[in-house]
């Protein structure tokens, strides 16, 4: 009978290993003395699209905006799904090479989109969450809910402006 080849054994004790581990990633906030909160606009937006639950409940609980739950006397804002860029996996590198034992990170890169209508224009508003996620076998401790952390980095984030074609 054949023996398993080296490369084979190398290539099923790295699955294994990867099996092994448990990682589990959690979202955090970079600093949150980086960027002063948001603070909230007086005027009432009337979201035309809360059928988008998560960016709903995200923008709910951030408090940028006072919500109205009718569009008479209200801007409308109609939000677009959570966007996340691609991102290097590199700095897991440290962290596989541990067994998820050395925490690994990655920058979020996460964008929260949406468009308001000021004044009989159109905004479209993209925010870049200040956010990192954390990755090893200690992150099952953390209890974290990804959704409140994305709301508070709302709160914190800057919005850029562009006018809607």
């Amino acid at each position: 009978m054949r023996q398993p080849s080296t490369r084979t054994k190398t290539l099923a004790l790295f699955l294994l290993a990867a099996l092994l581990t448990g990682c589990r990633s959690t979202l955090c906030l970079y600093s949150r003395d980086a960027v002063e909160p948001i603070p909230p606009d007086p005027r009432p937006v009337y979201v035309t699209n809360p059928d988008l639950t998560r960016e709903y409940e995200i923008l709910k609980a951030a408090g940028i905006y006072r919500l109205s739950y009718h569009s008479a006397d209200a801007r409308l804002l109609t939000l677009k799904p959570l966007r996340q860029s691609a991102r290097c996996a590199n700095p897991l590198l440290l962290s596989a090479l541990t067994l998820g034992v050395i925490p690994g990170w990655l920058p979020g890169y996460y964008a929260f989109e949406y468009e308001i209508e000021m004044d009989g224009a159109v905004q479209c508003r993209t925010h870049a969450l200040p956010v990192y996620e954390r990755l090893s076998i200690w992150e099952w401790l953390v209890r974290r809910d990804n959704d409140k952390v994305l709301a508070k980095a709302l709160a914190h984030s800057s919005a850029e402006h562009l006018l809607a074609p």
